[in-house]
Order: C-alpha cells, then structure tokens, then sequence
C-alpha cells in the first residue's frame, strides 16, 4: 500500500512555518473530548493531519447535557467534560512527539478515556488504547464504488461484525468519481488508510476521520479535509487546504 510521503508532507508544511512567528504555539482546550479538540486545533495550527477515534465511554464518564427547556424524546449525552493545556513547539520535525504530549497531558488530568498513539504516519491516528472498533476486522466485497460509498461500506461491514450501529457521516464527502475499492479480511482502520491514498497523478485533499461514541446511538464515522491556518498580509486569517502528493506512475 502506498502512503503519503512524509517527505513531500513536511515540505508542504514549512512553508506555513514563519508565519507562525514563535517557537511554541499553546494548545489549549476544554470539551466533552479535550483531546479530539485539541489534535484538531493542533491540525489547524501546523497542519499535522491526525485521525481520531473514541472508545465506547462508560455510563461513568457520560453526563446528560440535555438543555432544561427541551421537552422531547431522547437525550443529549457526552463524555464528562475535560481540559488539555499544552505548549507545543511550532516546528514539524517531531510530530508524532507533540502529540504524545496531548496524550499525556490528557492522561495526567484523569480525562475520560485512555488513548494511544498508533504507530506510522503521516496521517497520524489517535485511538483508543484498549478495544478499538477499528481494530475490528472486516470485509468489503471488491466492486466500483465511490467514496462517500466506500466510507458506507466499511461503517456498514463493522456494524455487521460488531453489533454496534455505525453510523457514516451526515454529508457527502470526498470526490464522485467511481473506482475499484475492497478490503476484506483487514482492519477497519487498515480499509480507511487504504481508501484515503491519492488515485490520480494530480495533487488529492488529504482525508482524516472521526470516529465518535454516541451513548444510546452507536458510532458515527466523519470524514473532513485537513486544513491548516494561515496568516494573509493584512493580518487576518485564512485556512488553505493540505494535498497529498500525486500519485506516482508506475
């Protein structure tokens, strides 16, 4: 299988580098899901792409934030809220250190749930250190599919393996464009990665997913483009989208 060349990765982020205009940025963040906040706040600040996954959180660490006017059925339920504060340095030399630092400090403060930082990257991904869904094997059926059909696909076949409803993201994502895609007898994860590789000799928006627990709910798998921001000249800010590298001929 061939991956994003980090290489090519790297040189793609230095050149968003001296705008940033210190040697360390803070990551500072309090949410249901301090770290998903914090890795996404970290890929905007320096573009490190990082796929995220939840694990399934205990009735312990679940709090009903449903608001006191709301009369209808069902209830809004997330992971106790939690805080990562931590600073970084702004240099893409050592990514998969940096965010071993979030883990960590996510770890030190006792936030819900315990996380690792999967080996390889870039793309990095930060899962669950026990019992990760996408640990799951599975099995997609080789045929033409699209993406957004693929990404149904796999998020049916865990559903299937697991007995957990997983459900594929709200909006339609990634190009429309039928191709060949199959996966069986892999990792969910390892069917992801393989679907996210560049298909085309023209530079591809670099894919990351969100795996997120929904108690009562199951799984919902996101999919988003990697952005990173940028300063304009006359000081505000904009987001420009990362691309892989083409694909090479053979």
């Amino acid at each position: 299988m061939k991956g994003i060349s980090s290489v090519v990765f790297v040189g793609l982020l230095l050149d968003f580098i001296p705008l940033l205009g210190a040697a360390e940025i803070r990551i500072s963040v309090e949410d249901p899901r301090p770290l998903r906040a914090a890795v996404r706040e970290l890929e905007l600040a320096l573009g490190y792409p990082i796929n995220y996954e939840d694990p399934a959180y205990p009735d312990d660490d679940v709090e009903d934030q449903t608001h006191r006017s709301y009369r209808g059925p069902g209830r809004l339920l997330l992971p106790r809220k939690g805080r990562i504060d931590v600073a970084v340095p702004s240099s893409t030399q050592v990514p998969a250190k940096t965010i071993q630092s979030l883990i960590e400090d996510h770890l030190k403060r006792k936030n819900p749930g315990l996380f690792a930082l999967r080996p390889g990257g870039p793309p990095y991904t930060v899962a669950p250190a026990h019992n990760a869904l996408l640990d799951t094997i599975i099995s997609v059926e080789p045929g033409e599919t699209t993406f957004m059909g693929a990404v149904l696909a796999i998020a049916e076949s865990l559903t299937q393996a697991t007995g957990i409803k997983v459900h594929g993201p709200g909006m339609l994502v990634g190009p429309r464009e039928r191709f060949a895609f199959s996966s069986v007898g892999e990792p969910a994860r390892v069917a992801l990665q393989k679907l996210f590789q560049p298909r085309t000799r023209q530079p591809e928006p670099i894919y990351v997913w969100d795996l997120l627990y929904a108690p009562g709910y199951g799984f919902v798998l996101n999919i988003h483009t990697v952005k990173v921001r940028s300063l304009r000249p006359d000081g505000s800010t904009t987001l420009e989208q990362l691309r892989a590298p083409a694909q090479q001929p053979d």
